[in-house]
């Protein structure tokens, strides 16, 4: 295991050792020097293994430095040269508890290849670029706003962070995208992070606008899936788009594709058949082909197939609202609302 550092003092400048083991197959007096490496290892030296083992063995994998010193019966300056080893070569992450005391805890494979690769992104970057570089990091896929920024990072007018952002965009670090929330809105992540539903909307919004051309292209890709293959699945149908290139870095998921499939059902385009042939109309009750018996749909796999008759009727499947894509985004004075819907005002 790799030497940390020897507790003698030995080996190096502050006690620490290289990480280059001596070979004792070269020069004279090899029987010795096999000794000595020997003796220093059992007697005086600290591992990357025996560091690993204490924070193995610890409760909830939390370390701090005076679990250190009393581990290794080392003094102060030696456990901190110890932890300064170990954050540089991306072995321990730091936290702090409720009261201010520092903490560590072991990092594993690929975690501690991530935080290389975190460190090389942040290199060259002022402290002021680093803390919006890590807000923006924490806010994950739902983004954050400048006004957020200002919040969080109060020393920082908003002027200057305009500038660090733009800068941050310039180095390809972060990226803003538009919010279906409020379309003038920016909302800022990191260069590879893919916005959530909640921020973008989903497939059918481009920059913070539904965007009724995709949904009628999406309409007529699943009506000649179904006819080339006689069914399909919404599974099955979100594969097909997504690999046809049609949505331009956007993805289509199979939630998605099942309010297009439904949508369908609701205009007369197509029946929902469940793989045990049982039918289910849009009102999703399924109804015994020969019993008429009905009962829930609920966990059962539909495919969809040109429609044959044997649906259930209701007047309320010719609603545009009961399968609408977007009617959770909708509402008066929203970006989506009735008074402006298409398709409500045709039907």
């Amino acid at each position: 295991s790799e030497w940390l550092l020897n507790k003698q003092g030995r080996g190096g400048q502050g006690g620490a050792m290289s990480s280059k083991r001596p070979n004792p197959n070269k020069g004279p007096g090899r029987s010795s020097k096999v000794q000595k490496v020997k003796t220093e290892r059992n007697e005086g030296s600290i591992t990357l293994g025996d560091v690993k083992k204490l924070f193995q063995r610890t409760a909830g994998g939390y370390v701090s430095t005076t679990d250190i010193m009393t581990r290794f019966n080392i003094p102060m300056d030696k456990a901190v040269n110890l932890i300064n080893k170990l954050l540089k070569r991306h072995r321990v992450t730091l936290s702090q508890s409720a009261s201010g005391e520092a903490y560590y805890k072991w990092v594993e494979g690929d975690e501690q290849n991530k935080m290389k690769k975190r460190q090389t992104k942040m290199r060259g970057l002022s402290q002021e670029q680093k803390m919006l570089y890590e807000e923006i990091e924490a806010a994950g896929d739902k983004g954050t706003s400048v006004r957020d920024l200002r919040y969080k990072v109060s020393s920082l007018q908003q002027r200057k962070i305009n500038h660090l952002l733009d800068s941050l965009v310039s180095k390809n670090l972060i990226k803003w995208v538009r919010t279906i929330q409020a379309k003038n809105k920016k909302i800022y992540m990191l260069i590879d992070t893919i916005p959530s539903r909640q921020v973008v909307g989903g497939p059918w919004y481009e920059e913070g606008e539904f965007d009724k051309d995709v949904v009628d292209k999406l309409f007529r890709v699943a009506i000649a899936q179904v006819k080339k293959r006689t069914a399909i699945t919404a599974k099955e149908l979100a594969s097909i788009i997504n690999k046809s290139g049609l949505l331009v870095n956007k993805k289509l998921e199979e939630m998605d594709a099942e309010f297009i499939l439904s949508a369908l059902v609701s205009d007369g385009e197509l029946e929902g058949i469940y793989r045990e042939a049982k039918f289910v109309s849009s009102t999703n009750i399924v109804k015994k082909e020969n019993t008429g018996e009905s009962l829930p749909s609920k966990g059962r796999d539909c495919v969809y197939r040109i429609k044959k008759g044997g649906l259930l009727k209701s007047s309320f499947t010719y609603i545009p609202c009961c399968n609408c894509p977007v009617s959770e985004k909708c509402g008066e004075g929203q970006e989506v609302n009735p008074a402006e819907c298409v398709y409500f005002n045709d039907w």
